[in-house]
């Protein structure tokens, strides 16, 4: 047994670490038929230990609720690939090492062959707009790298990025299973690797990606897919002014 899955079998030391990277806090529980759906609860650090150990299968909430009385923050970004990921992950890990990013992210394989999630880790939540720029940046990255295996768009069911962008009305960018196992369809118990494949021995080997870092690469993003005509004035302004969190 690795190192991993032997202390959060001992204790709840690393299932507390997981739970602070990813700024953990509301989750919903799998139902009888494999959906994630329901009411958003609180969730307990027992709770998150269960999840990682198999016992239960839990979505995380990729995103808080309103904030500071303006803005929704985001806990993490996931590429979740359901398709083709033995192909698939090389072209992030390539995206990946060019940005530097490869020490705030880890790997973890799927419910069935074929499947894999990318998860990129902040050292705190930042705004979900910051957040939802920096995931579509790395993912136009992949694409351009391969056209022929990264889709032009995400897509649910082959490849899927979280936070989804809010559309009119949404208040939540998405729920995600991550580490544990697809309980329903009894699914194998998921290991944390780094980029290459190797397997993690403790979380905290994961060093998240700050907020000032997210901020300058979303900004510019933003920047340069502004429409100045398009965008409202708030919206523009927000792209041209500083903010400190």
């Amino acid at each position: 047994m690795d190192t991993f899955w032997y202390r959060i079998i001992q204790d709840l030391q690393e299932a507390a670490a997981f739970k602070e990277l990813l700024h953990i806090v509301h989750g919903v529980f799998q139902r009888d038929d494999g959906a994630y759906r329901g009411r958003r609860q609180e969730l307990t650090l027992e709770d998150v230990a269960a999840h990682l150990k198999g016992e239960v299968a839990i979505a995380f909430c990729v995103n808080t609720k309103e904030e500071l009385g303006y803005d929704r923050l985001a806990r993490f970004i996931c590429y979740d690939i359901d398709q083709r990921a033995e192909e698939r992950l090389p072209i992030f890990r390539a995206v990946l090492e060019e940005l530097g990013f490869e020490k705030a992210v880890f790997l973890t394989g799927g419910s069935s062959p074929g499947k894999a999630k990318i998860i990129i880790c902040f050292r705190k939540p930042v705004p979900l707009r910051y957040a939802t720029a920096l995931a579509e940046y790395v993912y136009e990255l992949t694409y351009k790298r391969d056209a022929s295996l990264i889709p032009p768009k995400p897509t649910k069911g082959d490849l899927e990025v979280f936070p989804r962008p809010l559309s009119s009305g949404k208040h939540e960018a998405g729920v995600v299973r991550i580490l544990g196992r697809n309980v329903g369809k009894n699914g194998p118990l998921e290991t944390p690797t780094d980029l290459s494949g190797v397997p993690l021995e403790s979380l905290s080997q994961i060093d998240p990606l700050s907020v000032e870092r997210i901020d300058k690469i979303a900004r510019r993003y933003m920047w340069e897919h502004r429409d100045s005509e398009a965008l409202p004035r708030t919206i523009q302004a927000m792209i041209e002014s500083q903010w400190t969190y």
